[in-house]
Order: structure tokens, then C-alpha cells, then sequence
């Protein structure tokens, strides 16, 4: 898919700190008036957070039916290998994670806007050239206490890293496969 998952399902949710939305709304085009409506934009556009580890927890094993039924009929959340595979199609031999990153990074730089904050350079996350199509934004992750941090998508996989941490793609400046972080986007990819 060629958006983060909005489907409210067991365990997600939309973007919680008032701070945070407050801060991203200043520095984002918008037709919102009230902080509701820009919550609601930003869960539009950003998409969900999700945790499919078992009881919403941020540490255990994957609650497999909830990780099977997440997206819809005929679609399901990719393995780290199947995003491994997007990642090497990405990039031509002499390339490297920066190349592949452009090139699945949305290329709106309205979206980049807390970014363009971060005085310094290795803080910025820039916009890409979506040559894939699958428009990432840095949609970022969600802490425990509901605050989310957007200088990067981080999103599920459906790969168990060990006991307690299923792995993540981060995609920023380069592409990454790191431990949960709690909550996060997930895409869905046909069967």
C-alpha cells in the first residue's frame, strides 16, 4: 500500500501529545482551525500506531492473530526479508540505504517540516524522489506515554527479532532494521 495503515484495530491509536501536534500544525499547510481537526488530519495523513505484540505490550512475542488480521483480506504486514528485497531493488550495485532511502521517501517537503527545525545537518531528515511510489513520510513512533516523535517512518515488520522485539524498518536518510521502539506505522503488501 501506498499509505501507513489507518484501520483502528486492537492497540493503535492516532497521534496523542498536544504539544507535539500543536508544534506540527504550526509548521504544516492545513485547512484546520481547532486542534481536533488537526489531530484528525494527522491521523489521515500519518496514519495509525500500532503495536502487535501480544496484550499491546512493548516487549513479547507477536500476537499472531491480530498480526494476521491487521490488514485487510489478501494483504498482510511484510517480513524485515521482504522489505530487505524492496530495499536491494531499490538501489544499483554501486549504491548504498541513502540511494534506496530517496527513492522511497515522499517527495512533499510539507511533511518534512519538523525536520527543517533541527539546527543541525545529521538531524534533518530530506525529502525524497518516491521513484517506488510508496510515498514514506517521516510518520516516526510513538512512546509509551503517547508522545510521537516524526523525523522518521519507523514501521513494522512481521519478523520476530528474539523474546522481545520484533523488528523495524526505519526509513530516514538511509534504510534501517532496528528493535520495536512500541509503537508503530505498519503498511500492508498483497499476498
Amino acid at each position: 500500500m501506498a499509505e501507513n495503515l489507518r484501520y483502528n484495530a486492537p492497540y493503535s491509536t492516532c497521534s496523542e501529545g498536544t504539544s507535539f501536534i500543536r508544534q506540527y500544525c504550526e509548521l504544516i499547510e492545513h485547512n484546520c482551525e481547532t486542534m481536533q481537526c488537526c489531530k484528525e488530519y494527522l491521523c489521515h495523513n500519518f496514519g495509525r500506531y500500532y503495536s502487535i505484540i501480544e496484550s499491546g505490550d512493548r516487549f513479547g512475542l507477536i500476537d499472531s492473530t491480530l498480526a494476521d488480521t491487521i490488514c485487510p483480506k489478501g494483504w498482510h504486514i511484510p517480513s524485515k526479508n521482504e522489505w530487505e528485497k524492496l530495499e536491494k531493488t531499490m538501489i544499483a550495485p554501486h549504491e548504498n540505504g541513502f540511494d534506496a532511502a530517496t527513492r522511497m521517501k515522499g517527495a512533499d517537503s510539507n511533511y518534512f517540516a519538523l525536520s527543517k527545525q533541527y539546527l543541525n545537518e545529521n538531524g534533518r531528515t530530506y525529502t525524497g524522489t518516491d521513484n517506488c511510489a510508496l510515498n514514506i513520510l517521516p510518520s516516526g513512533f510513538m512512546y509509551e506515554e503517547g508522545e510521537t516523535l516524526k523525523f522518521r517512518a519507523s514501521i513494522l515488520s512481521s519478523t520476530q527479532k528474539n523474546s522481545d522485539f520484533v523488528y523495524v524498518v526505519v526509513i530516514r536518510n538511509t534504510v534501517e532494521y532496528i528493535s520495536n521502539v512500541y509503537r508503530n506505522s505498519i503498511r500492508c503488501v498483497m499476498d
